[in-house]
């Protein structure tokens, strides 16, 4: 019995005599060659437009994310982690043809993200959300992998992206949305932001990569009054139509109030 075994192995080892290093070389050989070869003869697809890192990116993450779906139910942030290892500028294009609204703040986020994404989608237009809550660069990374067909025709449609506050700068580096919508500002993870008006540089640094963006602001949110900024702001409250009385008096500007909370503190 024992020979039989033996006799088996040196049998296996002259047809395939490869050590572990040697197969593992050999089969990412045989998938890079594999891709070039896709990518070089599908006529019409989309992958031709794109170049070889980026195709790695797509592929292997789009892998990653089956595989972590099955065998951890989940996986929201990890497919875009290892996308960016192939290529860093990948989120500029699995976002072609999409129009995107971001949506960031420190309360609301999701819950007006949601609002937004079922009013488009009983429209009957096409529309994507990261509906898991995955709002850091990679969770928003992974929901354009997620959504992303090589075969897709270069039909517009909407994505409606809740995004953390600190994240939008590195968002709108590769992203120009239609709107930013910014709910409101509250001290809140004092441990990442310190006081609120870090919030408010962070999320106004993300703004100022898209000047073209138009600004949908909470106006009951002082800090979100005159930010000094070249899009177009349209605001919207409790008791006032989004058309009627858009002058702001000097108490809603944030430099006042920044004065006003300084005083306050020196007064305390």
């Amino acid at each position: 019995m024992k020979k039989a075994l033996l006799k088996r192995k040196l049998t296996y080892s002259k047809i395939f005599p490869f050590t572990k290093i040697r197969d593992k070389i050999l089969l990412m050989s045989i998938s890079i060659n594999l891709i070039n070869l896709v990518h070089n003869s599908l006529i019409g697809w989309r992958c031709l437009d794109i170049n070889i890192n980026t195709l790695l990116g797509i592929t292997f993450s789009k892998l990653v994310m089956s595989l972590s779906r099955i065998l951890y139910k989940g996986g929201t942030n990890f497919p875009g982690k290892v996308a960016l290892k192939f290529d860093k500028n990948i989120l500029a294009e699995i976002s072609k043809n999409f129009k995107v609204i971001l949506v960031t703040g420190t309360n609301g986020k999701t819950t007006t993200t949601n609002m937004i994404y079922s009013t488009i989608k009983n429209s009957g237009q096409s529309v994507i959300t990261n509906e898991t809550g995955a709002n850091m660069y990679t969770g928003i990374i992974a929901c354009f992998l997620k959504n992303y067909k090589f075969t897709s025709k270069n039909k517009y449609r909407y994505a409606v992206i809740e995004v953390d506050e600190a994240n939008v700068k590195y968002v709108t580096n590769y992203i120009h949305p239609e709107i930013i919508t910014v709910t409101n500002l509250f001290r809140d993870q004092l441990d990442r932001y310190g006081e609120v008006y870090t919030t408010l540089d962070k999320i106004i640094e993300g703004i100022k990569n898209s000047p073209e963006s138009i600004l949908v602001l909470n106006g009951d949110e002082s800090l979100l009054g005159d930010l000094g900024l070249p899009n177009k702001a349209l605001y919207y409250g409790f008791n006032t139509s989004i058309h009627e009385n858009t002058k702001l008096s000097i108490m809603q500007m944030p430099s006042f109030v920044r004065c006003v909370n300084i005083l306050i503190t020196i007064i305390l």
